[in-house]
């Protein structure tokens, strides 16, 4: 039972009074409104009712897709799978490889790339229990009445396809199967290819404002993954924002001749100047320097 169903009752049943009193007084126009207002409100009862035997059936991917999309306003509920994500090896080595893949943007082949995130998340995976833990999130999200949202038919292949090379083991009996959903990952992983480093950097400044310390730590431990290529390119995302603030910079200094502004401004120059790469902190880093660039590119 939704744990919303004493809040929709409710709201039906001051509906009930209030439509039996504009019938009474005739005022059918405010009936309608009414009726169709308690219509609706049954509609969403029903399709919140039904979020535990949609959940059962998907994979992690699917199921993390929807807590990104819908719960960035409720804090709440995000600390909740924040915890339930980080608190079991499962998830979170499923969270780890996803976002890794997500986030591919090499030079070579994507099979390569895939294969090498896939031996480093299986090292942490109980496969007689990830199907288990995949559930008890399932039965978080539908406790919480989190809604549903539609995701692509690529996208939930893709999600299940990550599922099925996490959770099956490789033998001699399944070989072609397993290398053919690999192959179909690392498809997906390179039509994908991210590269827009912008819409990436503003949507994590975005999504890390919003978060608390534990879901920033998860985030950290995102982009922390532990794979030299990625880290190499966070070093070229950096350089690129240092350089974009400091032409930014050296225009302001040709406008002005103001010795507090130049002052200020050659105090904002040396600050980012010494910013060097630093993994532990490089989340916060990106977010300042794309701060600071975007209030220059306003001036």
């Amino acid at each position: 039972m939704s744990k919303k169903y004493e809040e929709y009752v409710g709201q039906w049943q001051r509906n009930a009074i209030k439509i039996n009193e504009a019938m009474q007084k005739g005022d059918f126009e405010l009936t309608d409104k009414l009726m169709k207002e308690s219509a609706d409100l049954y509609e969403k009862f029903k399709a919140i009712s039904m979020l535990p035997e949609q959940y059962k059936g998907m994979s992690f991917g699917e199921l993390n897709h929807i807590v990104e999309n819908q719960l960035l306003d409720n804090k709440e509920v995000l600390d909740e799978c924040i915890k339930q994500i980080k608190g079991d090896s499962n998830l979170l080595s499923q969270f780890r490889f996803i976002n890794s893949l997500r986030n591919y943007n090499c030079e070579g082949k994507a099979v390569e790339y895939v294969t090498e995130a896939l031996n480093m998340a299986i090292e942490k995976i109980d496969r007689k229990t990830i199907k288990e833990s995949t559930e008890k999130f399932s039965e978080v999200l539908a406790d919480n009445d989190v809604e549903n949202v539609k995701i692509n038919e690529d996208e939930v292949k893709f999600y299940k396809n990550c599922a099925k090379l996490l959770s099956e083991r490789k033998k001699m009996s399944n070989l072609s199967d397993y290398t053919n959903t690999l192959n179909e990952v690392a498809d997906y992983v390179e039509k994908h290819k991210r590269e827009n480093i912008d819409e990436m950097v503003q949507k994590l400044s975005d999504k890390m404002s919003q978060l608390t310390e534990d879901s920033r730590e998860l985030v950290k431990d995102i982009i922390n993954f532990k794979a030299p290529m990625v880290e190499e390119r966070h070093k070229k995302i950096l350089d690129k924002f240092k350089n974009e603030c400091l032409s930014g910079i050296k225009k302001l200094k040709e406008e002005t001749t103001d010795p507090k502004e130049l002052q200020k401004l050659d105090g904002i120059k040396e600050m980012i100047e010494s910013k060097e790469y630093c993994k532990e902190t490089i989340v916060e880093d990106l977010a300042k320097m794309l701060e600071i660039r975007d209030i220059l590119l306003e001036k």
